[in-house]
């Protein structure tokens, strides 16, 4: 089997298993929080409040993400701008990953996940040099 054939089925691989255990832990996740939540008491609750606030809500913590992301791709940009930018899509992805991570009570966990994504995204730039 040629090189590139073996390289590709391998990150086929990886990805699939990633998937697989990603699908496994939010699996486990949602099992964890929603294992002692009576459900009828949970949709009476849901039924009850009012959506206009809580859309309002969810599109202030959306656009908190989005001009947050920009704002580190403005950064980086000025931080390096003899160096060819990365894709818009990947400062976002990995700016949204950190804010995710950032969740998790065990710190900077975010900063940490920022930090190893952008290290793939750093490795790209210096072959491009």
């Amino acid at each position: 089997m040629p090189l590139a054939i073996a390289e590709t089925s391998r990150r086929r691989l990886h990805k699939a298993l990633g998937l697989a255990i990603a699908t496994a832990l939010t699996a486990l996740a949602l099992w964890l929080v929603f294992r002692n939540v009576d459900a009828p008491t949970l949709l009476a609750a849901l039924h009850k409040q009012d959506g206009a606030p809580l859309a309002m809500a969810a599109l202030a913590i959306m656009l908190q993400v989005v001009l947050g992301a920009e704002r580190w791709r403005r950064t980086l940009a000025g931080l390096t701008p003899q160096l060819p930018q990365p894709p818009t899509a990947s400062v976002y992805a990995a700016f949204y990953m950190g804010v995710f991570f950032n969740c998790f009570p065990l710190g900077n966990v975010g900063e940490t996940s920022r930090a190893l994504s952008w290290r793939g995204i750093s490795t790209c730039r210096s072959v491009l040099k």
